[in-house]
């Protein structure tokens, strides 16, 4: 059903994973570190593609079984990677 002029829209999210590894603060270590080979591609990749191009390259490579879900796949990735321990 969609939502009525002047209401928020309720959306449940549901994430099937193999692993998950929790990574906050007290369990971060030297080991669970990124690499500089790592941070050197991520680097190179935003050195190459302009920020709306990196930016729709990114959200088209997650979860490609949702086809043409721009905005599911976008607050999935800003979830995954701006949440909060």
């Amino acid at each position: 059903m969609p939502p009525q002029p002047g209401t928020r829209p309720y959306i449940e999210l549901a994430l099937l994973a193999n692993n998950v590894e929790v990574l906050n603060k007290r369990e971060f270590s030297k080991n669970n570190q990124i690499s500089m080979e790592t941070v050197n591609d991520f680097k190179r990749f935003w050195k190459k593609n302009d920020p709306i191009l990196g930016k729709k390259i990114l959200i088209s490579s997650v979860c490609p079984n949702l086809y043409q879900k721009y905005e599911v796949k976008l607050g999935l990735l800003l979830a995954l990677i701006g949440g909060v321990p």
